[in-house]
């Protein structure tokens, strides 16, 4: 309501940036499309989808950590879990398809060899919303989660591998710093803009992306001994940086940029 008052009382702008993952990528994104409607200008971490939308970079502090892959360390996976009833619309499993999601995460461990399943860091959402994730994915597999504790950056050091699987923020921080990353979900459930598809598609052929978890287990269970090689192979690494120019621009100086677009605006009043 004050935005709105200011708006309608004076020359004022109102602009918002992009604060997550799934923006721009998303087939649909409520949220979203209320920014975009409701704001002057709209800045993103890259992509461009109509005239309002400026280029900016990520804002997170995690987008900017300086960590290496530990070549014999973990492979680090965070789990997600969404609300039993739909909270707002986006590309995502809606209430019981919600289960899809578990029974495949079960399927992926199910379907590593025994010896790459045991590196398996799994860290559960801090919010299970009565799903019981972790009991249920034990109980399908046997798997006994580890302790995992400390932040992202601490969690990364560990690690020789990071495992995407939802269509979030957290493989955008990888790929941000170079981190060996590969994802895999349900294409049906994570839905696609048509913008988006084809870098998808790319990524799939080099095998960063997968979309069924017995795929990405192959994977691993075939690379896992040369993951720093297959990751530093020039063909995956010029897949990882179109996307990354597209979705995720890299700045050398984040506040010039941002205080660079406000006196744009501003000099436009």
């Amino acid at each position: 309501l004050w935005v709105s008052e200011c708006r309608n009382l004076s020359e004022t702008k109102f602009l918002l940036a992009q604060h997550g993952g799934g923006y721009g990528l998303c087939k649909y994104y409520a949220t979203l499309d209320f920014e975009l409607k409701s704001s002057d200008r709209y800045i993103s971490w890259g992509w461009r989808s109509e005239k309002k939308v400026v280029r900016g970079s990520p804002q997170n502090r995690t987008f900017r950590i300086n960590v290496k892959p530990n070549a014999q360390g973990k492979i680090l996976s965070y789990l997600m879990a969404l609300p039993r009833y739909s909270y707002w619309m986006y590309g995502s499993p809606v209430s019981a398809l919600f289960q899809d999601y578990i029974d495949q995460q079960a399927e992926f461990i199910q379907s590593l060899d025994p010896e790459i399943a045991q590196l398996l860091l799994l860290k559960p959402s801090p919010t299970d919303y009565g799903w019981d994730v972790e009991k249920q994915i034990a109980a399908k597999t046997g798997f006994q989660f580890p302790v995992c504790s400390g932040n992202h950056k601490k969690l990364l050091s560990k690690s020789r591998l990071f495992i995407g699987t939802y269509n979030a923020t957290t493989f955008l921080e990888t790929f941000h710093i170079n981190f060996p990353t590969i994802l895999f979900w349900n294409p049906n459930y994570w839905e696609l803009n048509e913008e988006a598809k084809p870098y998808f598609e790319e990524r799939e052929r080099v095998g960063i992306f997968h979309s069924t978890p017995m795929s990405a287990a192959k994977f691993l269970n075939q690379n896992l001994g040369d993951i720093a090689d297959w990751w530093q192979n020039s063909e995956v690494q010029n897949v990882k940086n179109e996307f990354c120019m597209e979705y995720l621009h890299k700045s050398a100086n984040v506040t010039k940029d941002y205080v660079r677009i406000l006196r744009d605006e501003l000099s436009a009043l």
